[in-house]
């Protein structure tokens, strides 16, 4: 398999995802200002020209959410996606979806407000009053869980945990701590992509964390 990507972008959960399954892979990093992005042949991968894009021997899946599922279905004994058909798959599914259009989506705008400048003040105000109501329910849930489905460890963490790395998400982790206390526990895991976030102040600390 081939994983295409770079820096600490959406492809961090599938490169999470593999390193955690143990699957043999080859992490292609791609150069957005080379152009790498529209080349003909990453286009034919995923006509988005966005990644991350997994390729196997059945062709390309873009969009990590889509490549987790597939990955955890494709190694269903390692336990990372409860087998379909089940109610655990059901909650699992339910918290994929709720993370992408109910936490990451105010989470992106108020990205590109603060690093792009995507939209005046009034934007970052609204996106972060939006996050703090998509937060409340993922902090009074892992107030009683370790993970998102209770002790398991799960594809779903790898979406979160991703999320919360982000650095505008850091000014609101202060004022939750039951977020904050899972994203260092779950970043502290030995298959989290620590290599990725070398130079970034906050992360330091998950270099000497215990994994728990």
């Amino acid at each position: 398999m081939k994983l295409y990507g770079s820096g600490r972008s959406r492809w961090v959960r599938p490169l999470w995802m593999l390193r955690e399954l143990g699957a043999p892979h080859e992490a292609v990093v791609l150069d957005r200002a080379a152009g790498d992005l529209d080349a003909p042949w990453f286009r034919a991968l995923n006509p988005t020209g966005k990644i991350p894009v997994l390729v196997d021997e059945h062709g390309p899946i873009y969009e990590s959410g889509a490549i987790l599922l597939y990955l955890g279905d494709k190694y269903p004994d390692r336990g990372l996606v409860p087998v379909a058909g089940t109610y655990p798959r059901g909650l699992h599914d339910q918290w994929m979806f709720t993370i992408a259009t109910e936490f990451e989506q105010p989470l992106w705008r108020l990205h590109k407000q603060v690093n792009k400048g995507v939209g005046g003040p009034e934007v970052g105000l609204a996106a972060r009053a939006e996050l703090d109501v998509a937060a409340a329910p993922f902090e009074r849930v892992l107030a009683q869980r370790r993970h998102l489905l209770g002790d398991t460890f799960t594809a779903a963490d790898i979406m979160l945990a991703h999320l919360l790395t982000w650095e505008v998400a850091q000014e609101p982790l202060a004022r939750l701590p039951n977020l904050s206390d899972y994203m260092q526990r779950t970043t502290a895991r030995p298959s989290f992509p620590r290599d990725l976030y070398q130079g970034v102040a906050w992360i330091g600390a998950l270099n000497s964390s215990q994994t728990r």
